[in-house]
């Protein structure tokens, strides 16, 4: 059986943050019960408020209208030098 990949939801902020993570097995995707739903995958329509491209690292926070979310990298991802 091939895994597919999980459809990916537009949530505001607010629902990432206040929802519950729940870790699964090897199997399934881990996920965040919100909504009513098994979210596993998300877009996120933000704005930038905050970023810094260290030596060792990458921090970017965005936000929407619900709330901000902070995004840290220590593997120097290149998509996340693009974003302004």
């Amino acid at each position: 059986m091939e895994n597919k990949r999980q459809t990916a939801c537009k949530l505001w902020i607010q629902d990432i943050v206040n929802g519950e993570f729940v870790k699964s097995d090897n199997i399934n995707p881990n996920y965040i019960n919100t909504r009513d739903l098994k979210v596993s995958r998300v877009n996120i329509i933000a704005t930038v408020i905050y970023k810094i491209d260290g030596d060792n690292y990458s921090s970017i926070v965005f936000e929407d209208s619900s709330g901000n979310i902070r995004i840290k990298d220590w593997s120097k991802l290149e998509f996340l030098k693009n974003i302004n």
